[in-house]
């Protein structure tokens, strides 16, 4: 937790650990983990904290569908998140075509000053994405790869199998 105050700053210092967050980095730490918790219980310190359970930050990669996820947790984790879209990959694709900016945000990712890739799936499953976070040095920073699954329960029969694996 000391070294995730340190990187996300007073705005998002975390005091203690809820029993079950503290189990869920544990378990994450050496496997892969399903956390299931309710709304409000603090999934998102969950995220925070992952870049940190190895002696080197790691880069987390978080693929979420809905905007309003992704625009409050690009705003949460702010300059050490990189959001994965049409632009990045061309910084990644078309050098010659890319901004500056879009040539920095790769840059930036390479160097590890990025700890969280967010994006929708079918960006970062994108052949481009693929091939990028499978060089190095990126490919030995990358140490969980998130898919948050959202869906409405109510929607869901009694006898509905709901399976989020990647």
């Amino acid at each position: 937790m000391q070294r995730s105050n340190e990187v996300h700053g007073e705005n998002y210092r975390i005091q203690t650990l809820k029993e079950k967050q503290a189990d869920s980095l544990v378990a994450a730490k050496d496997h892969d983990t399903l956390v299931i918790l309710p709304t409000g219980y603090g999934k998102t310190i969950i995220i925070q904290c992952l870049p940190f359970l190895e002696e080197q930050p790691s880069v987390i990669i978080i693929v979420n569908p809905l905007n309003t996820i992704i625009e409050e947790e690009s705003s949460r984790f702010g300059k050490h998140c990189q959001f994965v879209d049409d632009d990045f990959i061309k910084g990644l694709t078309s050098p010659e075509a890319a901004t500056a900016q879009d040539l920095m945000n790769v840059q930036n990712v390479q160097n590890g000053k990025i700890l969280y890739l967010l994006g929708h799936p079918e960006k970062i499953a994108s052949m481009e994405m693929k091939k990028f976070l499978m060089r190095e040095p990126l490919a030995s920073k990358v140490i969980k790869v998130l898919l948050l699954c959202y869906f409405l329960y109510s929607a869901l029969s009694p006898h509905s199998k709901v399976d989020c694996a990647s």
